[in-house]
């Protein structure tokens, strides 16, 4: 117990290293005051008296070495953290990994912080993981003075609103701050991912800025959304939907490039759509939503395949739809699809078979579900099944 090496993942992992040391020390006294005793014969009462004189001198001599270790024996007595805690110290943000004698040992992502016992016993500290098991961030977040305010608040909350690391049960907030500035409030899984979710929601809120065409950081402008691209979109489309030439730039004006980050969900399961997206490059994962808010997955679409197509039918999405990738996607209004399928007999007919292959593929994942399964709470697609 004292001397070997802990197992990894073991409760003696776990314990600060300086209450080993301390028994050690005690045992390895012990041990030799029997062996003076019993082989020597010395005089154990005195040489421990000659040990107390002398640990006096020593102590005045190295009362500060001493008083950090005094200080460490302390704070793992009061036990304020613990080993895994987050601390906030002084501008020092991280996690406790190691406390010894003189110092805790503080990961902070970008090394290792050693405060001294007696520095941090003697100033205020955050344990950021007693706060309890939610964790409160926030971030400001700037756009331009021509966006309404309803539309940037709904766009911060809704891109938050999907982050995984949000916890459960738990609503973001924004407010304005006046001019450009918003702030942006959300309870994370604790403070081991709080830079995780900052990551994730600054790259999500890039895409869908652009989409909603709002100036994130005072920048308007999308290289992505072009007439070119735009025409190339349809052009790809075109044997789809069964397009000529002057179909095509007819279109041109009523359908609108967008791109999906990674993990973004393009549609959602339970609701009518009211638009078709027709992949043009990257990968989506079918999920099929589950009554505690996960999806079970059931297959994915590619590019030359699309996401929508019950808008035809004015009919909710069997299945949401997540993007593995970047999703670059052409939008197509229900409308102008329904003009479409008007004058194409063989494309409603195309359209109607995706519709029924898709309701199929959601009812043939939730008869194979197992229970487990049903009770996830994350798409996984690598193990999709095929949905073509």
């Amino acid at each position: 117990m004292l001397f070997r090496n802990a197992k990894e993942g073991s409760w003696r992992e776990r314990l600060p290293s300086i209450f080993l040391d301390i028994a050690r020390i005690i045992l390895i006294a012990i041990g030799l005051a029997i062996l003076f005793k019993l082989v020597w014969g010395t005089d154990v009462a005195g040489l421990f008296t000659a040990l107390g004189v002398t640990s006096i001198v020593l102590g005045l001599a190295l009362q500060g070495a001493i008083g950090s270790v005094v200080s460490g024996l302390l704070l793992l007595f009061e036990q304020p953290f613990r080993l895994g805690d987050y601390l906030d110290a002084g501008g020092t943000r991280g996690r406790v990994v190691e406390v010894n004698w003189r110092a805790v040992h503080i990961d902070t992502g970008n090394g290792i912080q050693i405060i001294p016992n007696a520095s941090l016993a003697g100033s205020s500290f955050t344990n950021l993981s007693l706060g309890g098991r939610a964790f409160t961030v926030s971030t400001k977040v700037t756009f331009t003075t021509d966006d309404p305010p309803a539309e940037v608040v709904a766009l911060l909350v809704g891109v938050a609103s999907g982050l995984p690391s949000l916890y459960p049960k738990t609503t973001p907030v924004a407010v304005p701050l006046g001019g450009s500035d918003y702030e942006l409030s959300f309870e994370v899984r604790g403070p081991g991912v709080e830079g995780e979710a900052f990551a994730m929601f600054r790259s999500r809120i890039w895409y869908a800025a652009r989409r909603a065409g709002l100036g994130l950081d005072g920048d308007t402008t999308d290289a992505f959304v072009t007439p070119e691209r735009t025409q190339e979109a349809l052009r790809q489309i075109s044997p789809l939907l069964h397009l000529t030439g002057d179909d095509s730039t007819a279109l041109l004006p009523v359908v609108h490039l967008e791109r999906y980050a990674a993990g973004e969900t393009a549609a959602q399961g339970g609701v009518i759509p009211t638009s078709v997206q027709f992949i043009l490059r990257g990968v989506a994962t079918l999920g099929v939503p589950l009554a505690d808010g996960g999806l079970l997955p059931a297959g994915r679409i590619e590019a030359g395949d699309y996401i929508g197509q019950t808008a035809l039918t004015r009919e909710p999405l069997s299945m949401s739809v997540v993007a593995a990738t970047e999703l670059a996607v052409l939008r197509m209004p229900v409308d102008v699809l329904d003009a479409l399928v008007r004058t194409r007999p063989r494309l409603a007919r195309e359209l109607g078979e995706v519709i029924e292959r898709r309701h199929r593929i959601a009812r043939d994942a939730l008869a194979a579900a197992t229970p487990s399964e049903l009770g996830t709470t994350r798409l996984a697609p690598s193990h999709s099944r095929g949905a073509r």
